[in-house]
């Protein structure tokens, strides 16, 4: 109810996502948030008919977001023996 209360104030709500957010989201780590990350990706999905709510990232994120997948790449790679 309170979010829908702040939507009549605001048009949109910018919600800027971590690293680590990304991860919980598509299941690439093991933390004990990956629930609440989920369950926020839900919240967001069902109110987003009423209330207009964009999900951005920072280059940072992106930058640190690849290089993370580049990490685990190698490190499969090796563990497989795979060049």
């Amino acid at each position: 109810k309170k979010v829908y209360e702040f939507s009549k104030i605001r048009t949109e709500i910018v919600i800027y996502l971590d690293t680590n957010f990304l991860f919980s989201v598509v299941d690439i780590h093991d933390n004990p948030q990956n629930e609440a990350a989920k369950y926020l990706m839900q919240v967001i999905k069902s109110i987003s008919n009423s209330i207009k709510i964009s999900l951005k990232v920072t280059t940072l994120t992106i930058d640190e977001f690849k290089h993370r997948i580049w990490k685990e790449r190698e490190a499969l790679k090796k563990a497989t023996n795979i060049n």
